[in-house]
């Protein structure tokens, strides 16, 4: 793990640098939260060897949590803690601007930090399941995949929670199209795909997919199915969870044909 210091603080928090220790120190207990929700929520293990991005996820978070909470003075470096009765605390204008600054920090680097983890495999393994219950599981790669509010804004924590719901459904109904069999196997392994694997080309399609609908974008989103349905139809070899799936059978069952030459032909009435 981290060791915390103000230095630190500052250098991923630099609107808060102060002279003094008093920013830091008021919000040091922030600090202190994060670091064991690092390791108790997000499972960082102890010898988790990035620490930038664990020190960002715990500084910009912890400060975002922390800025209801103080009231902050603008000085010529940034901002600091009101400890002068005589001092009137900075415009509620700066501070929304630093809020939502942080705000949107504070989702890049805790996505940061999990795209880190997913590169081991026995953190995958232990945990993963239970963080990625979707192909699109970060704010990170909504935004990656083109998906926005209602009001075309960005996608960052507050907005994903209010988004789940329809990516929860979108991914449901792409998994109609390519098996449930093979959704599943993507989600255990949507992080450690071989490129060369045609399961890769196809995650990919089924994300873009998935965000069209959650964007309900019409004729984009026919166009999209119809490509994944043409992919699997032709690279059905190549993906054996979809190739044995019960989806497969279904869609490629041949009825049996009455035919003269067979041994028990039935003439009709």
């Amino acid at each position: 793990m981290i060791t915390l210091s103000q230095t630190a603080f500052q250098d991923y928090v630099p609107a808060f640098r102060d002279s003094e220790p008093r920013t830091y120190d008021a919000i040091l207990p922030y600090m202190e939260r994060y670091l064991r929700e690092a390791e108790t929520q997000l499972h960082v293990p102890e010898d988790f060897e990035d620490t930038p991005r664990l020190e960002a996820f715990v500084y910009q978070s912890a400060a975002f949590d922390a800025l209801p909470h103080v009231d902050l003075v603008l000085t010529e470096s940034g901002f600091a803690v009101v400890s002068n009765q005589n001092l009137a605390p900075a415009s509620r204008e700066r501070v929304d601007r630093l809020r939502e600054q942080l705000r949107q920090e504070k989702s890049v680097a805790r996505d940061a930090l999990l795209g880190e983890l997913v590169k081991n495999e026995k953190w995958r393994d232990n945990f993963g399941p239970q963080l990625r219950t979707s192909l699109l599981w970060t704010p990170s790669l909504c935004r990656s995949h083109g998906i926005t509010t209602a009001n075309n804004s960005h996608v960052f924590d507050e907005e994903y929670d209010a988004l789940r719901a329809n990516i929860d459904a979108a991914q449901a109904d792409v998994a109609k199209i390519i098996s449930q069999e093979q959704m599943d196997w993507l989600l255990r392994n949507q992080d450690a795909i071989d490129p060369a694997d045609m399961r890769a080309a196809l995650c990919d399609k089924v994300r873009y997919l998935m965000a069209a609908i959650v964007m309900r974008l019409g004729a984009a989103t026919r166009t999209l199915r119809e490509n994944l349905q043409s992919f699997l139809n032709l690279r059905a070899e190549d993906l054996p969870e979809y190739r044995d799936s019960s989806k497969y059978a279904a869609d490629h069952f041949i009825p049996y044909e009455n035919k003269a030459e067979d041994s028990c032909f039935f003439f009709g009435a």
